[in-house]
C-alpha cells in the first residue's frame, strides 16, 4: 500500500464557478499544503458584511485539488470547496 500525506500536495486557485467540475487545473494554480486560509489572502476590508466573523474579509469560491494515485490505472481527482461536498471524480 502506499501511504501519502493528506495534508501535502494540494492545488489552489481562486475561481469565480462555484458548480463547475474540476476537468484540468489552471496554471495559475498554487502548491499548498493543508491547512490553508485562502480568506488571509485578501486585504481586510472594514465594511465587510461579515465583520469579525471572517475577519473582516470578503469571502470568495476558492478551489482546492488533490491528485491520489493508486496501484491501479484509475486515478481520481479530490476536489473541494467551501460551500460544496468533497467531489471525487473518476478521470481515467
Amino acid at each position: 500500500m502506499l501511504e501519502q500525506k493528506w495534508n501535502k500536495n494540494w492545488k489552489f486557485w481562486e475561481d469565480k464557478d462555484s458548480f463547475a467540475l474540476v476537468w484540468n487545473i489552471p496554471e495559475i494554480a498554487r502548491n499548498i499544503t493543508l491547512p490553508h486560509d485562502a480568506m488571509i489572502e485578501k486585504p481586510a476590508n472594514p465594511d465587510s458584511l461579515n465583520g469579525g466573523n471572517t475577519g473582516f474579509r470578503d469571502g470568495d469560491v476558492y478551489t482546492y485539488v488533490k491528485m491520489l494515485h493508486a496501484y491501479s490505472p484509475i486515478i481520481f481527482y479530490v476536489s473541494t470547496r467551501f460551500d460544496t461536498p468533497l467531489l471525487v471524480q473518476k478521470i481515467s
